[in-house]
């Protein structure tokens, strides 16, 4: 953690100040969505949008490197993670599809998750049928 205490000084040097500080934090987020079937209520582009917003953690983070960086061709292991969400409502009332429905396909050993412990960040609601 940083603590960083600035007085006496203009609140857009401040504001510039924080925005590099934030922009220099690796993160990683869910960035291509490729939608095989979709028979929900919602557009695919809101589905992709949804899932890009969820936030990923791994306790390994430091083995992967950003794709600029990467000497693939394409998404090999070190730079990507593949997750799958393959969900059916076969009940008779509405289900709720959760990050806990998302499943990480890759074969790589590091784990990457939703940042879910609390509870479960709702994606969309399913009908039956």
């Amino acid at each position: 953690m940083l603590r960083l205490s600035l007085t006496g000084i203009d609140t857009s040097i401040a504001n510039s100040l924080r925005r590099v500080m934030i922009s220099e934090v690796p993160t990683m987020a869910i960035d291509i969505v490729h939608i095989h079937a979709n028979t929900s209520a919602l557009h695919d582009e809101f589905i992709a949008h949804r899932l890009c917003l969820i936030p990923l953690i791994s306790d390994t983070i430091e083995q992967y490197e950003f794709p600029r960086d990467c000497n693939c061709r394409g998404n090999c292991e070190r730079c990507t993670v593949q997750f799958t969400l393959n969900v059916k409502n076969d009940r008779s009332n509405i289900m709720d599809v959760t990050t806990r429905d998302l499943r990480n396909t890759s074969s790589t050993s590091n784990l990457v998750r939703p940042a879910d412990n609390d509870a479960p960040i709702l994606i969309l609601k399913l009908k039956s049928g």
